[in-house]
């Protein structure tokens, strides 16, 4: 399980621009800031990639912008790179990579299902419930 956004489209990753004055190198990483963190949850690492994967076809939901296998594979290696800075492999990185992949092939389709099904969850919660989350606003 990770904390997921559950909404990394486009819109929501801002890329901040280096400074002029900066010392880093020419491809060295910038500064990445996520934003609106309303449906984030506990969730699956697969899934929260699929749903991220999903989101590549934009507000208009043009499949035709979803990523190959390749680039998905390349992504995931990359996810994993940077995972293994932080925490120790499980197994071998080819491994992970090849379970990963196949993880997240899995959930494809399951983001169009959430976002199906989440808006009549908050409508249920709001209009058939006396719990509310933020006290007196009713929400």
């Amino acid at each position: 399980m990770v904390f997921a956004h559950c909404d990394l489209l486009s819109a929501n990753v801002i890329i901040q621009p280096r400074p002029k004055e900066s010392t880093l190198a020419d491809g060295a990483a910038e500064t990445v800031d996520f934003i609106d963190y309303e449906y984030a949850i506990p969730s699956p690492a697969a899934f929260e990639l699929a749903n991220h994967f999903a989101e590549w076809a934009g507000y208009d939901c043009n499949f035709s912008r979803l990523p190959t296998r390749s680039i998905r594979r390349s992504f995931l290696e990359e996810y994993v790179d940077s995972f293994a800075q932080h925490r120790e492999l499980p197994e071998s990185k080819q491994k992970t990579v090849d379970s990963l992949f196949a993880d997240v092939d899995r959930y494809r389709g399951l983001p169009g299902f959430y976002w199906y099904v989440r808006p009549y969850h908050t409508f249920i919660h709001r209009h058939h419930t006396n719990i509310s989350l933020l006290g007196a606003s009713g929400l």
